[in-house]
């Protein structure tokens, strides 16, 4: 009997109407390994290739963009619940929430090079392409893991809120901001010297991230206030608020947007 855990494939355009519909199914358990609950997906763009980790396996599968087919089974810690791709070194970065740590994967080898001590309870990764750094949220120390690219190795560490969580980069500023769930604020690091700058308040139980480049504005969901925040990129303060639904967990950026429409925040 087939497993009910799945990976969807659901980009698939239609012709005159641009419909989107089921491409293809891919099924988890098979010869490379038992199965696991896959939590998180990255995008290779140098090797067209999709990284899959999970909460149960101690692996991370790699997906052939072009045929669908999994072609490789990297060995990771215990919970792999977190992703992010180093696009300067082709490099794949593993959270193991398990084991305090995360696992680097040789993007053209699909073989593990690397194992990097992180804090307490590690959740999400960023990429910081300027400075060539990883980030990574502690969220039972405090603090933010800022790991470099090129040696995997820690270079800093930055004192955060409670319970750390999301992160997203600010491109036009090189800045690194933290949700901290427990705190209602989101701190604010410089990316060039690891320094936190600024402290936001927020919503309570901020819980996700998004950058705008068009009006450089960071989008914070707020699950425990039903609202987003919107953060203005070079002050870092709050200049709107967003009345939503219950407990808003996650953020996506829509680049379709007429960079002529100037956001009522930016207004004069």
């Amino acid at each position: 009997m087939k497993s009910c855990l799945v990976l969807l494939a659901v980009f698939c355009l239609g012709s005159s109407v641009h419909a989107q519909g089921l491409e293809k199914t891919i099924y988890l358990p098979d010869s490379f390994s038992r199965p696991f609950s896959p939590q998180c997906l990255v995008y290779d763009s140098a090797n067209n290739t999709i990284y899959v980790g999970g909460g149960v396996g101690n692996c991370v599968f790699a997906i052939d963009g072009a045929t669908n087919r999994k072609i490789a089974r990297i060995p990771a810690g215990q919970e792999g619940i977190s992703l992010c791709y180093n696009s300067t070194n082709n490099k794949i970065y593993c959270v193991n929430a398990g084991n305090n740590d995360v696992t680097v994967i040789n993007g053209e080898t699909n073989e593990r090079v690397a194992t990097v001590n992180t804090g307490a309870r590690p959740e999400f990764l960023c990429y910081n392409p300027a400075d060539n750094k990883v980030y990574c949220s502690n969220f039972n120390s405090e603090n933010v893991t800022v790991i470099d690219g090129v040696t995997d190795s820690v270079v800093a560490t930055a004192p955060v809120g409670a319970q750390p969580y999301a992160l997203c980069y600010n491109s036009a500023n090189n800045k690194v901001y933290c949700a901290n769930f427990d705190d209602g604020t989101v701190k604010v690091i410089n990316g060039s010297t690891d320094d936190v700058v600024a402290t936001v308040t927020t919503g309570s139980g901020p819980r996700s991230l998004c950058y705008d480049p068009i009006s450089n504005s960071i989008f914070c969901a707020n699950g425990g206030s039903n609202s987003v925040s919107v953060i203005e990129g070079a002050s870092d303060s709050v200049v709107a608020s967003v009345s939503v639904d219950s407990e808003p967990s996650f953020l996506c950026y829509n680049p379709n947007m007429s960079a002529s429409i100037v956001p009522p925040w930016l207004a004069s």
